[in-house]
């Protein structure tokens, strides 16, 4: 082989071999530019043959130290340099550690002719040995913060041997969880148990003592402590050792009681809701009958002698239909579907203002204290509501207290922050007026809490009420953007608290309303707007027979043809607020404007365009709901003609 070929072969050998050597190498020529490197150099370091062959290696890295020229330069005179780790800085701002060699190369004439550089990048083993003598150091740290996290868990994080023999590890939430000791749990594993519900104990037993290979395993269960029942979340894991072998169990419990706590009120949400949407569909068909009804009978005894027989079954018929009317009412409040009158109202006004008529209806051996706040507590809400849920609620009380007892009726101004609100799914953080009515009763039953703002139910012997109290107070309340809460130990009492939202700011110029007076005849004339006609007939008699002119239409189109030809005669206006061809607001204010004079009645039953809506009346505007006895009609006409 000829002395060109051979150094052909010598070169392709050389290249074959920087192209698969496992290590970094560069060959510089005596001013050390590039003259070959190796794939695994250019890997290393980022680069590329062709940007780098034939330049200055300081050029290619300007941030060399200057101790390493003066390796270079020892070198270069005949010297092999080595180190094993060397701290490299790179143009990004890491740092790399490096073992290398450098060593010079002889040309044929046996001088120098550069030098030869070896690295290899040894940043992970560097730092792997720097762990590995600090790892009982850091093992120690380790162990302190996990356990300085852990113990401030409120969750209960723990280790057990895999035959679950021995607690390895248990953080210091179980003591405020379980209210036992750590120590007695590392004393016998299995204490933990006994606190479990009895109803749990045997579904407990065997999620755990069954020995499976699923990685995650969950259980929710009961534990009782002295200060009640509470609920836990159990998961845990199997945990491997470095070889894949199953080796300890681990595990986190968490105190779930307040998040079942808001899913059983959602769940008693959605039901109440369902319920409420059947209450308030069967209210509205018996609206308009019963007011035919009362109509009726109040029509045909006017016809009949004073001594006939016949006004006691007319009396039995007005009475049976007022209590439909009230229950009626009640479903409609319940079902959050009846029309408000809202205004500002003082809650220890409206609580003075009622202390007469409760003190009506408790018995002499019930005392009767009240708590109210010195300050006013003022709300915006409808006071004959808010009036309904005190009466409700103070009747409900004296039923719970047969052989006597106290009775309290408290108000108080409360603010409900983030962390309360987390409890309640009714709650929103912010400022409330509060009343509480407090009985030391008999309380209620654990199993009966959930259900009693149903309708109809009730604990009471048969024909002792109808299961409506409490489900109108949940309903008005709601109504109000308002909720109820409950707190109960049987045997020792009972107390309800309404939150209804406080005012921001003081409302200027409070009163209760005055209550209805007068005689029930007049002279005036009436337009009466009312779509039923059966109903629009009894009515314009009852008007009539009690001195009343009466003009009747059948739609807010009609309204406003007679009163094109009769409006200097209108002195009151009676409309229904939803017809075929308008509402009756809207027909109020046509006519209003024409003669600001003229007063208007707003009558309505439940309505799917106003269903828990506040009705904001107008000035000489009044509202009376649907079914309505005649006399109370009656005095409502002759109030609004006189205000």
């Amino acid at each position: 082989m000829g002395s060109a070929e051979q150094a052909l072969s010598t070169e392709a050998l050389l290249r074959q071999f920087l192209k698969y050597t496992p290590a970094a190498v560069a060959m510089f020529d005596i001013d050390l530019r590039y003259l070959q490197v190796s794939d695994r150099w250019l890997a290393d370091y980022q680069l590329e043959a062709a940007d780098i062959i034939g330049r200055s290696h300081y050029e290619v890295f300007p941030e060399i130290p200057e101790r390493w020229k003066a390796v270079h330069a020892r070198v270069l005179a005949g010297a092999i340099e080595r180190a094993d780790d060397d701290p490299f800085p790179r143009a990004d701002g890491r740092t790399d550690w490096l073992q290398w060699e450098v060593r010079p190369w002889y040309g044929p004439t046996g001088a120098i002719g550069g030098l030869i550089m070896f690295t290899q990048v040894v940043t992970e083993r560097k730092r792997f040995e720097a762990e590995l003598r600090l790892s009982e150091e850091r093992l120690r740290e380790s162990e302190a913060r996990l356990r300085q996290v852990t113990d401030n868990l409120h969750q209960v994080v723990w280790m057990t041997t895999l035959d679950r023999e021995t607690f390895l590890y248990v953080s210091n939430a179980y003591e405020q969880i379980w209210g036992r000791t750590c120590a007695s749990l590392y004393a016998d594993s299995r204490s933990w148990r006994a606190s479990i519900h009895p109803d749990d104990r045997a579904r407990v037993d065997e999620a755990v003592d069954t020995n499976d290979t699923e990685a995650e395993k969950h259980l929710e269960y009961r534990i009782v402590r002295p200060d009640g029942v509470r609920w836990i979340h159990t998961r845990w894991f199997l945990i491997r050792d470095a070889d894949g072998a199953l080796h300890r169990i681990g595990g986190v419990s968490d105190d779930i009681t307040d998040r079942k706590r808001v899913e059983e009120q959602f769940r008693q949400a959605q039901k109440m809701e369902a319920i409420g949407q059947l209450a308030g569909g069967v209210a509205h068909d018996f609206n308009n009958i019963l007011s035919a009804i009362m109509l009726q009978v109040d029509e045909v005894a006017s016809y009949l002698p004073s001594h006939s027989i016949a006004h006691e079954p007319l009396a039995e018929i007005s009475g049976a239909s007022e209590r439909a009317a009230n229950l009626t009412r009640q479903l409609l409040q319940f079902s959050r579907k009846q029309v408000m009158q809202a205004r500002w109202i003082d809650l220890n006004e409206n609580v003075s203002g009622l202390a007469k008529l409760l003190k009506r209806v408790i018995p002499e051996l019930i005392e009767m204290r009240f708590v109210l706040e010195p300050t006013p507590q003022f709300t915006f809400a409808d006071s004959g509501m808010v009036d309904q849920v005190l009466m409700n609620l103070t009747v409900n009380a004296r039923d719970a207290m047969p052989d006597g007892g106290r009775l309290t009726i408290e108000t108080r101004s409360r603010t409900i922050t983030e962390d309360d609100a987390r409890t309640n799914l009714d709650a929103v953080p912010g400022s409330y007026v509060s009343l509480c009515v407090h009985d030391d009763g008999c309380g209620i039953a654990d199993e009966h809490i959930s259900r009693i703002f149903e309708p109809f139910f009730t604990t009471k012997e048969p024909g002792r009420g109808t299961g409506l109290g409490l489900a109108t107070v949940f309903g008005i309340v709601k109504q109000h953007s308002g909720w109820v809460s409950v707190t109960s130990v049987p045997g020792r009492g009972t107390t309800f608290e309404v939150l209804l939202p406080a005012a921001t700011t003081v409302p200027v110029g409070v009163a209760r309303p005055s209550r209805p007076s007068g005689s029930f005849a007049g002279d005036e004339t009436i337009l009466l707007v009312e779509d039923d006609p059966q109903l629009r007939r009894m009515l314009g008699i009852l008007f009539t027979r009690h001195g009343y002119r009466v003009l009747e239409a059948r739609s807010g189109s009609d309204a406003m043809r007679i009163w094109t030809e009769h409006a200097s005669r209108v002195d009151l206006l009676i409309t229904d607020l939803v017809m075929p061809d308008g509402g009756g607001l809207a027909l109020a204010s046509r006519l209003q404007a024409d003669q600001p004079a003229l007063h208007v009645i707003l009558t309505s039953g439940y309505s799917p365009e106003l269903a828990g809506r506040t009705l904001e009346l107008r000035a000489r505007q009044s509202f009376v709901a649907k079914p309505c006895p005649p006399q109370q009609l009656l005095v409502a006409v002759r109030e609004c003609l006189d205000s």
